[in-house]
C-alpha cells in the first residue's frame, strides 16, 4: 500500500513536541500551558480519551445520542459537537472556551456554532482529548481533586488496524503532516517508534490504564472491538456509566444511528453541505473510512506483522500492560 500521490514525497511528518508528546502541528503550547494551569472540570462533563484512530468519532457519536435520548437526527456532526479541547483552545482561546454552558445557553461560544441544531444541544459537555494521562489538558490532570467528579471514557482497539488507521489518516491530510510515504516507512519509522501524534501507542495506553487501575478516578475502558462485537451490551454499559437507564428504546436508538454506514452518510450528507458554502477546507477526507476490526490483515506483509507482534509484546511486557487490552492481534479463523 503506498500514498496516492508520489509527486511531493516526504518523509517529514510535522508535528509539535510538548513534554516529550508529539502534538499536531496546528496545537500550540501556549494553548496546552493554559489549559493546565487554568481549565477546571464540571462534574458534569465527559471526557473522551483516545489515541487517534482507535473509535474516537464513533464514541462521541455514542454518547451524544444517549444524551439526546436516541434521537440521532440530533447528532449530526459529533465532532464539532464534542470539541476536542487543545485543537478548539489553540484557535480560539481559552476563555472563548469558557463562555460554553450547554445548560444554560446551548451552543452559544462554541466554534462554528451557527452550523450545529440549534434547537438541541446535549445538557452536558462532551469533550475529546488524545492526550497521554499526565498531560490532562485540565488542572489537576488525572488527580480525584483535578477530575471534580467529570467521567472519562478511554477507547482503546488492536495497535494493528490503528496503525493502519492512522496511517489513511495522515496522507489524507497533506496539509497538516505534510507526509506522504510510503505504509511500510510509515509503520518501521513513524509509527512503531512514537514518532506520530500522541508519541508511544503503548506508552499512551499504560499511562491511563495505571490511572484506571488505581481507581480513584471515574473511568470506563472499552475497546474499538467490544463495540463491534457486543455493540448492546456495550452501549448499555456507556449509558449506565454516564448516569442513564439503557431502556430498550434508547438503546436501539442509538445503534441505529451509530453504526458505520449511517454514520458514513450522514458526514458525506454535512460535507456537501460544507462544500457548497465554501467551506471545503473544513471537510476531513475518509475520516469514517471502514469501521471494521481486522482488516490490518489485507495490510500488513508477512515481515511486517512479525515486527509489530514481537514490539508490542515487548513493549506490554516493558510497561506492564495486559495484552489481553488489546484483542484480534491474530488473524480471525473462518469456521
Amino acid at each position: 500500500m503506498e500514498s496516492e500521490n508520489q509527486e511531493n514525497l516526504s518523509l517529514d511528518y510535522q508535528s509539535m513536541m510538548y513534554e516529550g508528546v508529539i502534538y499536531p502541528p496546528f496545537i500550540k503550547a501556549e494553548a496546552l500551558n493554559e489549559l493546565r494551569e487554568k481549565h477546571t472540570l464540571r462534574s458534569s462533563d465527559i471526557v473522551i480519551a483516545t489515541f487517534p484512530k482507535c473509535g474516537t468519532t464513533w464514541m462521541q457519536q455514542i454518547v451524544l445520542t444517549l444524551l439526546a435520548d436516541g434521537d440521532g437526527s440530533k447528532v449530526r456532526q459529533p465532532m464539532g459537537m464534542s470539541p476536542w479541547l487543545e485543537a478548539w483552545v489553540s484557535k480560539q482561546g481559552l476563555a472563548a472556551f469558557e463562555v460554553w454552558n450547554p445548560e444554560q445557553t446551548g451552543w452559544n461560544g462554541l466554534e462554528n456554532s451557527c452550523d450545529l441544531d440549534p434547537d438541541w444541544c446535549p445538557p452536558r459537555r462532551v469533550l475529546k482529548t488524545h492526550a497521554p494521562a499526565q498531560l490532562a489538558p485540565w488542572v489537576g490532570g488525572t488527580e480525584r481533586d483535578g477530575m471534580n467528579g467529570a467521567r472519562v471514557i478511554v477507547v482503546t482497539r488492536n495497535p494493528k488496524d490503528a496503525a493502519v488507521s492512522h496511517y489513511h489518516h495522515t496522507i489524507d491530510l497533506p496539509h497538516i503532516f505534510k507526509y506522504n510515504g510510503s505504509w511500510d516507512h510509515f509503520l518501521r519509522k513513524i509509527w512503531i517508534p512514537g514518532k506520530v501524534e500522541s508519541g508511544s501507542f503503548w506508552e499512551w495506553h499504560q499511562s491511563w490504564w495505571k490511572v484506571c487501575q488505581e481507581g480513584s478516578v471515574d473511568l470506563l475502558w472499552i475497546s474499538y472491538e467490544e463495540l463491534l462485537s457486543e455493540p448492546e451490551k456495550s452501549i448499555s454499559r456507556v449509558a449506565k456509566f454516564i448516569g442513564l437507564e439503557p431502556t430498550t428504546e434508547l438503546t436501539k436508538g442509538v445503534l441505529a444511528a451509530s453504526n458505520f454506514q449511517a454514520m458514513k452518510q450522514t458526514a458525506a450528507e454535512e460535507d456537501a453541505k460544507l462544500v457548497a458554502i465554501g467551506k471545503a477546507d473544513q471537510v476531513k477526507r475518509n475520516h469514517i473510512r471502514e469501521g471494521k476490526s481486522g482488516s490490518w490483515t489485507e495490510t500488513f506483509t508477512a515481515p511486517q506483522n512479525e515486527l509489530m507482534d514481537r514490539y508490542h509484546m515487548g513493549e506490554c511486557s516493558r510497561l506492564s500492560l495486559p495484552p489481553k487490552l488489546f484483542p484480534q492481534m491474530r488473524p480471525l479463523r473462518k469456521s
